[in-house]
Parts: structure tokens; C-alpha cells; sequence
């Protein structure tokens, strides 16, 4: 209606929209997938890598004694930092990059970046459990919420930084005249 200036203009605006729509159920699709990555992920790593024995039994991970035993609800399972984390590498793509798959790049990097803060969520809470007790568990779990957002922002920096754009090169004669 008001011409093809004004579409690119709004368009980057009306995209920021569509992170203030309630998900509801139409997130399961993601949720439960998401729950499960992270807990697989974290199972591992616990076992083979910091060499704490767990049992996994689907989203559940529990200590072999039961000393400890979570279960990755759905509302750990990841899909808010999902989105806050989708909303942030939108607006820092939009605001920083002006190629368009530098952009699109920044956009997806949210998916990875929040399971990778999930994990190291879920690792924390387990690691504290491990060391000194389920109340420390409970703890990390229940007072460290942005926990998860500590390695995502440093990921969100870094991809930053290695996907730069660099100035464009001074025009030939209009270099700067050293003495």
C-alpha cells in the first residue's frame, strides 16, 4: 500500500511481533524433542566425560542411590531460553549484520546456544548434587535461573565477533598520507 520503501522498513519490526504470541501447546512439537536432547546430552557428559555414574530413563536422570533424581519438566525442557534466545540473535542479527546470511546465521545459532545453556544448566545442577548434596541441586535449580544464559550470551559474542563484517577498503588515492 505504501510502496516497497516502507515494506523494508516495517518488515524487521513486524518480525519482533511474533515473539509476544503465547506458544501454548504449539510448542510441545519442540518442547519434548528439546527435553530430550538436553537430557541425553547431559547424561552423557555427566558419565563418560566428569565420570559421575547416573541412570537416564527418558527425561529422567537420577543417581544409581537415589540421592538425586530429576526430571527434566517441560518447562526445563528449554523452550523459553528457545525463544528468549531466538528474539536476541534476531535483534542482534537485524541491528549488526547487513548481509543477509550473516543474519539468517546469527538466527539459527539460537537453537544450539540454548540447548548448549540447557545442558550446562542441567550439568550444574548435577555437579552441585554430585559434590555436596541434593539441597545443593536444588539450589542451582531453584536461584540460578539465568544460568542457562551465561554460555548462550558468550556464544551469541563470539559468533559475533567471527562473523564480523569488515570495513570495505579506502578507495585507491584516498589512503592517508603517512610522513
Amino acid at each position: 500500500v505504501w510502496g516497497p520503501h516502507w515494506l523494508r522498513a516495517s518488515f524487521f519490526p513486524m518480525i519482533l511481533f511474533a515473539f509476544a504470541v503465547p506458544l501454548g501447546s504449539l510448542g510441545e512439537p519442540i518442547t519434548f524433542p528439546l527435553r530430550m536432547l538436553a537430557t541425553n546430552i547431559t547424561a552423557g557428559f555427566c558419565d563418560h566425560i566428569l565420570g559421575i555414574n547416573l541412570v537416564q530413563k527418558g527425561t529422567q536422570i537420577f543417581e544409581p542411590s537415589y540421592r538425586f533424581q530429576y526430571d527434566v519438566a517441560a518447562a526445563c525442557g528449554g523452550i523459553r531460553s528457545l525463544t528468549a534466545l531466538l528474539a536476541l540473535t534476531t535483534l542482534y542479527g537485524f541491528m549488526v549484520f547487513k548481509t543477509g546470511w550473516r543474519r539468517v546465521l546469527m538466527i539459527l545459532s539460537a537453537f544450539p546456544l540454548a540447548v548448549a545453556g540447557n545442558v550446562f544448566r542441567l550439568t550444574s545442577i548435577i555437579v552441585a548434587a554430585e559434590a555436596f548434596d541434593r539441597e545443593a541441586g536444588n539450589f542451582v535449580h531453584d536461584k540460578l535461573g539465568l544460568l542457562p544464559y551465561i554460555p548462550a550470551v558468550a556464544g551469541i559474542v563470539l559468533l559475533g565477533y567471527l562473523l564480523r563484517e569488515q570495513d570495505p577498503p579506502a578507495p585507491v588515492g584516498l589512503e592517508p598520507k603517512t610522513t
